[in-house]
Parts: structure tokens; sequence; C-alpha cells
């Protein structure tokens, strides 16, 4: 549910990228090789970390599809915004293959996506930080990790037969799940972990 604090952060969040859009880009591309360097002096973690994110190993060229940073799509503006906090720091003309949204499948090209499957080679999703206003937000939370339940509580509902099953037989903890909540026993059953 929005939050009239949550709603004033989005607001924060596209002024503040719209002002950056407005600047002169090459003042954020005079930085770069500042920013790489330092990125180069960063202890292992960081680098582990880059690595994980970005799996491949050749140089490839990118597809016939792929946009200029000059031109990334708005469709979707958080995922806009959030490719070019980092993008505004390279040649408006370097061409970036991306997929926004869900990926399901390995792209066939190199490209920049939110998340990847995790099993066989998928060196070609380029992980990235899409849409992090949703995903990566962490609201104010004055229960330590540890004196938490260990609990799972879904509150969705499972569209396939074989989710109940799936989650009975992986479960590392106990698990509640409802046929259809009302959305106060939703509030209550969430208010409880």
């Amino acid at each position: 549910m929005a939050t009239l604090q949550r709603n004033a952060q989005k607001l924060f969040y596209y002024a503040r990228n719209a002002v950056r859009d407005i600047a002169p880009q090459a003042l954020f591309r005079r930085r770069l090789a500042g920013l790489l360097d330092q990125a180069r002096l960063s202890d292992g973690s960081v680098r582990a970390r880059l690595n994980y994110y970005n799996r491949l190993q050749v140089a490839f060229a990118p597809s016939g599809g792929a946009v200029p940073v000059s031109r990334l799509p708005r469709g979707r503006s958080m995922y806009y915004y959030d490719l070019k906090e980092f993008a505004r720091y390279f040649d408006p003309d370097l061409r970036i293959d991306l997929e926004f949204g869900d990926v399901v499948d390995v792209p066939a090209m190199p490209s920049i996506v939110k998340d990847r499957p995790i099993a066989g080679d998928n060196s070609n999703g380029v992980l990235f930080k899409l849409n992090k206003f949703r995903h990566f937000h962490m609201p104010a939370d004055d229960v330590a990790f540890a004196d938490k339940l260990p609990v799972a509580v879904w509150r969705g509902e499972l569209n396939n037969p074989i989710g109940p099953c799936f989650w009975t037989l992986r479960a590392i903890c106990p698990f509640a799940m409802s046929e259809r909540p009302s959305r106060r026993q939703r509030r209550n059953i969430a208010s409880l972990i």
C-alpha cells in the first residue's frame, strides 16, 4: 500500500533523475576514468560481485537491435532511469542490448537484464539493478533479523497445482498459505512476522 512517505520518495526519485537528464551528460563522462579506477582498486568482494553480475568472458559485438545510450527506451521509466544512472557515464553512441521486464530465458545476445535463470550458462544475462525502487526498497524495521520467526507466508495465489507440493517438500521452515485471504487477514498475517 502506498504511503505518503513512499509517494514522496517516488517524487524525489523522478525529480532527481529528470535533473540528471537535463544536466550536460559530458559532465558525467569526464568522471568515468576515476570511477573505473576506484572500482579496480576496491577489495576482492567488490570484484567478485561484479564478476557474478557480469559473467561474460569474451568480447562481442552488439546485435542489430541494440540501442544507443542516448536513445534508451523510456517506456518503463524506472527501468530507464535505473539504467541511465550508469549508462550516462559512457559514450552516447555506445550500443546496448537490453531486456526489460522478467527474463525467463537466457538472452541470445549479451544483454542487460534485471534477472536471469540461475542454472546453466547464463552469462548472456548481465545483471543490473533495474526497477530498484520497487525491488530493493527496504522498509524501516525495528525487529532484528535474528529475532524474527523462521516462517514463510505466501500472500499470493498459487495458480499451479504443483506449487503447494513444491513448497511443502522444499520448505526449510514452516509454511502458511490461505486460499484467498481477505485484505484484513493479509495485513494481520504480515504484521505477525
